[in-house]
């Protein structure tokens, strides 16, 4: 500061730095070495937002009941690999998830494992999200 009382030196710019965890991985179905499997219908389609325990699609093997397949991950829907009628076996991709950091650990509306401001998505459910501050009042 100089004698005027203004600031000589210049500004000092913030950076907010928001670290995206995604990863591409390929979704197979259990299917072992021997085994042929039927995609009888997929749920998702490509840019798809899924989340644990979403139906991504139904297949038979043999002459057995049709089973679902659940997604394990948080992410987005990148490629479908396969079509309805298409006989997979073992190896090959159903589809490519990217997938996400889920924000399931938050401090003062931003996520404190990536960093993303999560207050503009405040309408999603805040239940699988773990509060690091529990009787703190924010500063």
């Amino acid at each position: 500061v100089n004698v005027s009382g203004r600031c000589v030196s210049p500004p000092i710019n913030c950076f907010f730095i928001t670290i995206v965890m995604s990863h591409e991985k390929h979704i197979f179905l259990p299917l072992s070495s021997s085994t042929e499997a039927e995609i009888v219908s997929l749920q998702v389609v490509v840019g798809e937002r899924v989340r644990k325990g979403s139906l991504l699609c139904s297949y038979k093997i043999g002459n057995e009941p049709n089973q679902s397949m659940k997604c394990s991950l948080v992410g987005f829907v990148r490629e479908v690999m396969v079509k309805e009628g298409d006989v997979i076996r073992q190896g090959d991709a159903v589809l490519l998830l990217e997938e996400h950091c889920d924000h399931s650990v938050v401090a003062f509306d931003l996520c404190a494992i990536c960093g993303l401001n999560l207050k503009s998505m405040k309408k999603e459910a805040d239940e699988d999200r773990l509060s690091m501050l529990h009787t703190l009042p924010q500063v």
